[in-house]
């Protein structure tokens, strides 16, 4: 029988991205009716949705990957999950894409005057147009969360934003912010205003399989 399912999404905008997220993202939430976090214990790595062959990875992918693997981690964590591999109670799927999106910025300066001197004609110049290359990366980042036992999505969060600079700088907040509607089975006695914890690498980055 098909489960039932909840959509809520989130637009963080201007304040609400309190300078650590992008002018505009948005987080869109599908949990199934009947989640009951009571039965749940344990959270494992499922099935990469598009597996990837390890000579295209690139090392900048792997550094993402890695640190995307820690946050998820740490979010799984702080609400009070314990990891326990396949055969743990939720198994939890990442998927990221990244794309570059290239616009063509013109800018016109102000057309210059030259006024007559004496029997010499004025002029009027045309201000020049000169245009930059603008570099946007969009970013679509996916988690969902099965229940193996049912194997059934009970829970999908969407993290859509575009970022001027890039993406790897904002990782650790674009995380946290779509791991925050995600259920808690522990409350925190002391929480953070107005942002989420990240956690913050130290070490090499290292290959782990989702």
């Amino acid at each position: 029988m098909r489960a039932h399912f909840r959509v809520r999404a989130l637009v963080l905008c201007a304040i609400a991205a309190i300078a650590i997220l992008p002018a505009c993202s948005s987080v869109r939430v599908t949990a199934a009716d009947d989640l009951d976090l009571s039965s749940y214990r344990t959270w494992g790595w499922g099935t990469p949705i598009e597996p990837v062959a390890s000579e295209s990875i690139t090392p900048r992918q792997i550094e993402l990957a890695h640190r995307l693997t820690q946050q998820i981690r740490l979010a799984m964590s702080q609400r009070g999950f314990q990891y326990a591999g396949p055969d743990a109670d939720l198994l939890v799927t990442p998927e990221l894409r990244i794309r570059q999106r290239r616009s063509v910025i013109f800018h016109s300066l102000p057309n210059q005057y030259l006024p007559s001197h004496h029997d010499t004609p004025s002029y009027q110049f045309e201000g020049m147009t000169t245009e930059d290359i603008e570099v946007v990366e969009v970013t679509d980042l996916v988690v969902a969360v099965v229940d193996r036992r049912r194997d059934q999505v009970v829970w999908r969060g969407r993290f859509l934003a575009s970022f001027q600079d890039s993406f790897a700088p904002h990782l650790e907040t674009s995380v946290a912010a779509l791991m925050d509607p995600f259920p808690s089975l522990v409350r925190d006695p002391f929480p953070a205003p107005g942002r989420s914890a990240v956690a913050v690498s130290t070490s090499e980055p290292q290959v782990e399989s989702p």
